[in-house]
């Protein structure tokens, strides 16, 4: 398994990526790029969003509420428990100031219809085939409770064998100190520390393989109203939240300069692709600090839901870039990652904690390749099987057939 630093690494060849523009440097074309997503593989009442001014990335985005039922999400969770990393939480996620119950396994395990059924609907959604170089992980984020400080009580994710679905990398540093993680020596944490961070990290999907060309990340559940579990995109920017003030105002973005769009792609360049809450590294922790502050700048100049978006997506009612995501059951988050982390800082984003008692599951489905003209017909003949199945006990036999042939 990748270790602490492999993030660094040379990327595989993967023919020619897509150009690296900026927001703000679009031009018409660019803009009204059209969506190549095949929407037919999807559930009966589902409802995708295109998220604006995005294609530059390598393609448009898409919020889709329904890519998942929830007889898909419920076999998902209940089909967790035979995953064996599952049973203990994340020992790197419970030092202050993340104080988090985070859990994550390689989903490729489970033999289910509804893991098989979602790894392919991402597929002929996105329109990149599966392969063997995808990745699918299932996690469980939670609040920690305020008593559980034992590190007896976490698996030790020290050697970084594990990486969680949304592709943070665990452990970073190896052989970190107690003392310089935050914690004291006596194993207490302060009240501010224990409270934790408004975001865990920040991080671009390349972090393990830069191949991945897309991710598909499906929320399993609710966590409940202003209870946390958002994922920020903090320099997402479209036409719906972009400035139309005065650009000399400090509270709003530049079109021509996003400093924290400057933050991360200069973190990318350095080829890193996590920073953490709390992060040694000083330029790590104010690009973390940065994205925090946007977050909150967020919420405090009032969420705004852009025209034509579903209800639990936000962007800032002060025009500055940023977009925040709430979990819901069966909704796709759908973003491309750019050429490189330093040059599509729009697809950088950042998980919020867990507030709330119920806890946030996720499956991602991260895609390597380029996307394909126009489909096969053994993809369209999945498409077709997906299409007109329905997730219930007694569709469960045709759609292991329906696997079995694409």
């Amino acid at each position: 398994p990748p270790r602490a630093g492999d993030d660094a690494r040379a990327a595989p060849a993967r023919g020619d990526p897509p150009a690296p523009s900026r927001v703000g440097h679009l031009s018409s074309e660019e803009i009204v790029r059209p969506s190549r997503f095949d929407e037919s593989c999807l559930p009966p009442g589902s409802a995708a969003w295109h998220v604006p001014r995005t294609a530059h990335t390598g393609g448009e985005w898409a919020i889709v509420d329904g890519f998942a039922t929830p007889e898909e999400c419920a076999a998902l969770i209940a089909a967790s428990g035979c995953l064996e990393e599952l049973n203990e939480p994340s020992a790197r996620y419970r030092m202050p100031p993340t104080n988090a119950d985070y859990r994550s396994a390689d989903a490729a395990g489970l033999q289910i219809a509804a893991a098989a059924d979602l790894a392919r609907r991402a597929a002929i959604f996105t329109g990149v085939p599966e392969n063997d170089g995808d990745c699918v992980m299932l996690a469980r984020t939670a609040r920690l409770a305020p008593d559980d400080d034992e590190p007896d009580a976490a698996r030790d994710d020290d050697d970084a064998a594990s990486v969680d679905s949304e592709g943070f990398l665990l452990a970073p540093e190896t052989g970190k100190s107690v003392e310089s993680s935050g914690v004291s020596r006596a194993g207490e944490t302060s009240a501010d520390e224990k409270s934790g961070a408004a975001l865990i990290n920040v991080h671009h999907d390349h972090n393990r393989d830069e191949r991945r060309t897309c991710t598909v990340f499906v929320y399993l559940s609710d966590v409940g109203e202003d209870a946390g579990g958002e994922t920020f995109f903090p320099c997402a920017k479209m036409d719906s939240n972009r400035s139309k003030t005065d650009s000399s105002d400090p509270t709003c973005a530049s079109e021509k300069s996003d400093p924290v769009a400057d933050a991360l792609a200069s973190l990318g360049a350095r080829g890193v692709h996590v920073a953490w809450a709390g992060a040694e590294d000083a330029r790590e922790a104010a690009a973390v600090a940065l994205c925090e502050e946007r977050f909150e700048s967020l919420k405090r100049h009032g969420k705004k839901t852009p025209p034509g978006a579903p209800n639990g997506v936000f962007v800032s009612g002060d025009g500055a870039p940023g977009m925040a995501v709430a979990p819901k059951a069966g909704r796709a988050v759908v973003f491309f990652n750019g050429a490189s982390a330093e040059s599509c800082p729009e697809a950088w984003h950042a998980p919020s904690r867990v507030r709330g008692d119920a806890p946030k599951w996720l499956m991602t489905v991260f895609k390597v390749g380029e996307r394909a003209s126009r489909m096969g017909g053994e993809e369209k003949a999945g498409e077709t099987a997906l299409a007109a199945s329905r997730p219930d006990a007694a569709a469960d036999a045709a759609a292991d057939a329906a696997a079995d042939a694409a």
